[in-house]
C-alpha cells in the first residue's frame, strides 16, 4: 500500500513538472508577449473562424470589429521582455473555407513590417482599398467560415495570434448589446 501511494505521489510530481516546463517553454523565460493590441471599438467578444487545418473546422475566441476599426500597440506591463516596437511585425490574414469545405485558404491582406509600428500611432486593421476589394469578392464580413487572423511577431521569434470577426455597424451593435456569441 505504501509503495502504491509513493508511486502515485512521484507520478504526480513528474506530471506537474512536465506541465510546468511546457508552460515555460511556450512563453520564453515565463514572460508574456511584450505588447497587446488595443482596438478603437468597445471590446465585444466573438467566436471567430480560425481555419480548417485538419479534419475539423477550428474556432477561437476573438473580437468583433468593423471595417474601419483601428488599433494601437500598448506595452504589456506584466511582460519582462525588453522589445522595441520597431522589432515587431504584424500580419493580418483573411481565413476562409475552400469550395469543397475540406480545408481553408489563408490570404495575407495587410502587413506591418519591422519598423512600421510605434506606440504613438493608430493603425488600420483594413485600409479602404482592402475593404473595398474584399467587399467586391463577398469576403469583407465574417461568418462561420470566414474571418481575420492578426499575428504579432517579434524579431526574436515570439508571436501571438488574435482573431477578428468583421461585421457592419448594426451587427456590431447587436453583438455588443446582445449576447457575446
Amino acid at each position: 500500500m505504501f509503495k502504491r501511494c509513493l508511486k502515485s505521489l512521484i507520478l504526480g510530481i513528474v506530471i506537474s513538472a512536465v506541465c510546468s516546463f511546457a508552460a515555460l517553454a511556450a512563453s520564453p523565460d515565463g514572460r508574456d508577449f511584450p505588447y497587446r493590441v488595443e482596438l478603437d471599438v468597445d471590446e465585444c467578444s466573438r467566436l471567430c473562424y480560425a481555419g480548417h487545418p485538419g479534419s475539423t473546422v477550428v474556432y477561437k475566441d476573438g473580437y468583433a470589429v468593423m471595417p474601419d476599426t483601428t488599433f494601437r500597440l500598448v506595452k504589456n506591463e506584466e511582460s519582462r521582455a525588453a522589445v522595441d516596437p520597431s522589432d515587431l511585425s504584424i500580419t493580418i490574414s483573411l481565413l476562409y473555407e475552400n469550395e469543397n469545405r475540406s480545408g481553408s485558404h489563408r490570404e495575407v491582406i495587410k502587413q506591418y513590417n519591422n519598423g512600421d509600428l510605434s506606440l504613438d500611432n493608430s493603425f488600420s486593421v483594413l485600409s479602404d482599398n482592402i475593404a473595398a476589394s474584399l467587399d467586391d469578392r463577398g469576403r469583407l464580413f465574417s461568418d462561420s467560415l470566414n474571418g481575420l487572423e492578426m499575428v504579432l511577431k517579434t524579431s526574436g521569434g515570439d508571436k501571438e495570434k488574435m482573431y477578428l470577426y468583421v461585421c457592419d455597424y448594426d451587427d456590431y451593435s447587436d453583438y455588443l448589446y446582445g449576447s457575446s456569441y
